[in-house]
């Protein structure tokens, strides 16, 4: 039988070990917990672009310029869970820069943590009726001018529906 000290000492390790676990960061093994909330929300400590994974996937797909480009995009709508039948349960977030929307990124992630893919519009007319939009994923990216839309063709809000097809599309 344990004396009242060791059993006070066994329930503060306890305690403590359970206070630790709970104030783990957020890693990429799950990302449900960020559909809803906006990219730079933080779960347990970090924001969505933050998770060493996610961060990790951004730099392969488009380097460390890119990712330091597309956390500066502090305006942002909800991340939204999307299930793609060929893709599985995905995770897609749409931000833009601060008063400059037409500079514009889409993010699409799997549930647990591995970046599918990523677009960049840049306004590249003075007269603002163009723009560059680049599509990355694992091993192409495509760029396009035009009047186009990471939200995809004939999409002028954030739906990831056709945010995902806009990717399968650049991806082919």
């Amino acid at each position: 039988m344990l004396d009242i000290g060791r059993k006070t000492a066994v329930l503060a390790c306890i305690s403590s070990g359970l206070l630790s676990l709970a104030a783990l960061p957020a890693t990429a093994g799950d990302l449900r917990p960020f559909s809803g909330k906006y990219v730079f929300d933080k779960v347990k400590g970090k924001a969505l672009f933050e998770v060493p994974e996610v961060k990790k996937g951004i730099v392969e797909l488009v380097g460390e310029k890119r990712y330091k480009s597309l956390i500066k995009h502090r305006v942002s709508d909800g991340v939204k869970p999307y299930s793609d039948p060929e893709l599985g349960e995905l995770l897609v977030s749409w931000q833009c820069q601060p008063h400059n929307c037409p500079f514009a990124s889409v993010v699409v992630l799997t549930m647990n943590g591995s970046v599918l893919g990523i677009c960049f519009e840049d306004e590249v007319s003075v007269k603002g009726d163009s723009k560059t939009v680049e599509w990355a994923g694992k091993g192409w990216q495509k760029k396009k001018t035009g009047a186009l839309s990471c939200f995809g063709e004939g999409a002028h809000k954030f739906e990831a529906e056709k945010a995902v097809k806009a990717f399968k599309a650049a991806g082919k």
